[in-house]
């Protein structure tokens, strides 16, 4: 029960580095824009769309309409998708892949609608004869937020060997109106990339999903159990945790070592669109698993996370996180029963390692 408690609560701290959604995106790159007709100012076609531009496809028929609107978060237009249904998707101009280049797509989202609505920018991959073949669809956001919203997506072209064009596509799913504006596909050579290219240019879903990748890396942590019920003597704990990006760029996962114990752990977490709320999974080399819900939510006027769980509707835990700059934070919790009574009584603190 020690052991587990006592990293639960140090992979839950992955989250208190989500601060206010920091919706900037990375610096120009030097890199062309190979979007034809990005700026989405110039005249339109008889398809109602930019020079290059077309739908590529509504499911049902008829269940969304695109269209070129006033309204940009730069310029004076942009593009919207509307409607109700499975998905409408618009694609840009098609590039021909050189296997020397790593690309990306990125831009910029507004989105209205209802809980089941998302919108999205991401890759699609084209045999030499134009057909469709796949795409990379790992950006998108949701109605978390009434201002725009930055995606970036790094390319897959690899997984993707018979595919000879690529192209930026974007799409809305769900009851939903979105805006897409400032539109970019970049590419860099293979052999020289950016520094830190996937967390710089990829894997972007939403404001808090992103903010999860500042845990990218190496940390040192302490934990300190106060004498209680279960620790009557309490005890003190150094671990170490490693934490990289998993499924897609869809989780943070975090495997932990504690020296003290010789054990070991691992955790998943996400951001839940839907819920609006953290959500984490545990596991560990003594056979735990989830038993219970780990929710938690973010306060940005205190910089503190305050998280809730239920094991077993037999213990329940309240804790909270704050962080106090970029490479610590602090934290501290309680486990009582179902009658109150302390069970456990933790702090702790992690500071990322920088060699």
């Amino acid at each position: 029960m020690f052991l587990r408690i006592c990293v639960i609560v140090t992979m839950i701290a992955v989250c208190a580095f989500a601060q206010a959604a920091d919706e900037k995106s990375p610096e120009t790159s030097l890199s062309k824009n190979l979007v034809t007709n990005s700026s989405i100012e110039e005249d339109v076609g008889d398809n109602g769309l930019p020079e290059g531009w077309r739908g590529f496809g509504l499911l049902p028929v008829d269940s969304y309409n695109y269209s070129v609107v006033e309204g940009g978060r730069t310029g004076k237009k942009s593009i919207r998708i509307e409607g109700d249904g499975t998905f409408g998707v618009v694609s840009t101009n098609r590039v021909e892949i050189d296997r020397t280049k790593r690309y990306v797509v990125r831009g910029w989202i507004k989105i209205v609608g209802d809980e089941q609505a998302t919108a999205d920018v991401k890759f699609h991959y084209y045999a030499a004869n134009g057909s469709y073949i796949g795409q990379t669809r790992i950006g998108y956001v949701s109605p978390t937020t009434d201002d725009w919203q930055f995606v970036t997506v790094t390319d897959r072209a690899s997984s993707f060997p018979q595919a000879k064009f690529v192209g930026l596509a974007f799409a809305a799913t769900g009851k939903v109106e979105a805006l897409f504006d400032d539109l970019e596909l970049i590419a860099f050579d293979k052999d020289n990339l950016p520094k830190d290219f996937e967390n710089e240019y990829g894997i972007t879903r939403s404001p808090q999903l992103a903010l999860l990748g500042r845990r990218i890396g190496n940390w040192a942590t302490k934990t300190t159990i106060n004498p209680c019920q279960w620790v009557p003597n309490g005890s003190k704990s150094t671990g170490v945790e490693t934490i990289s990006w998993a499924l897609g760029g869809q989780f943070i996962e975090g495997k932990t070592k504690n020296p003290t114990t010789s054990g070991d752990s691992q955790f998943l977490m996400t951001f839940d669109r839907r819920s609006k709320k953290y959500r984490s999974w545990y596991f560990d080399s003594q056979g735990n698993f989830p038993r219970g819900e780990s929710i938690g939510t973010w306060n940005q006027q205190t910089r503190t996370f305050i998280f809730e769980a239920t094991e077993d509707n037999a213990v329940h835990s309240v804790y909270w996180l704050k962080l106090i700059d970029d490479d610590a934070l602090e934290w501290g919790g309680t486990w009582k029963d179902k009658k109150g009574k302390v069970l456990l009584d933790m702090e702790g603190t992690a500071h990322r390692n920088k060699d």
